[in-house]
């Protein structure tokens, strides 16, 4: 499998939302929830239709460490809409995480995108997320990813910050002073769910 990375643009995780809605409701359920909490593709398969609540409880697979998601009202009502289209059985998502690879990456190619697509793209995407809504604080991507070392947390969010590093050096050449995103943290971090 290749490196795959967030989908930076709001609008392109939008229309990918809904391109994947319109080929598999499943996908586009899984991509919903996953940028929406960061969940690793593994503890979204795991989840049952029980689970489906405005506030999911969960221990991450991983790191064996809990995780509490708050979901907003849209995003819990069409993920119940979407459960009501399961015919039977108990899981949320009766799939596997080699069929959710291999959808995305298609409909990834499919839209065009540059980087390929993978499980890993929602939780690159909510991380980026949480990246821009806490104006650059790395501490608070840490937290909400459940890292253990800063240094991991910047690996994953090292295209998105070469992406900025790239624009403010384009506006910088055409003589455009650059805003740059204030980046002090605050000392209380709040993990935070993300709407698309």
């Amino acid at each position: 499998m290749n490196s795959v990375e967030a989908v930076y643009d709001g609008n392109q995780q939008l229309l990918l939302l809904t391109t994947l809605t319109k080929s598999s409701p499943m996908m586009g359920a899984i991509f919903l929830l996953g940028v929406a909490s960061g969940l690793r593709v593994s503890d979204l398969l795991t989840l049952n239709k029980s689970d489906l609540a405005r506030t999911i409880h969960i221990t991450e697979s991983k790191t064996k460490k809990p995780k509490i998601i708050h979901l907003t009202k849209d995003q819990h009502d069409y993920l119940v809409q979407y459960a009501k289209t399961i015919p039977h059985g108990k899981s949320l998502f009766p799939t596997s995480r080699t069929t959710v690879y291999r959808h995305f990456n298609r409909v990834g190619a499919i839209l065009g995108l540059q980087t390929p697509l993978g499980t890993h793209t929602m939780r690159k995407t909510y991380l980026w997320n949480v990246f821009l809504h806490s104006k650059g604080c790395i501490e608070t991507v840490r937290l909400a990813a459940n890292h253990k070392y800063t240094s991991t947390t910047i690996t994953y969010l090292r295209g998105g910050i070469t992406m900025l590093v790239k624009r403010y050096a384009r506006k910088a050449k055409k003589g455009i002073t650059p805003s740059v995103p204030h980046t002090t943290c605050t000392k209380r971090h709040k993990k935070t769910n993300f709407e698309i």
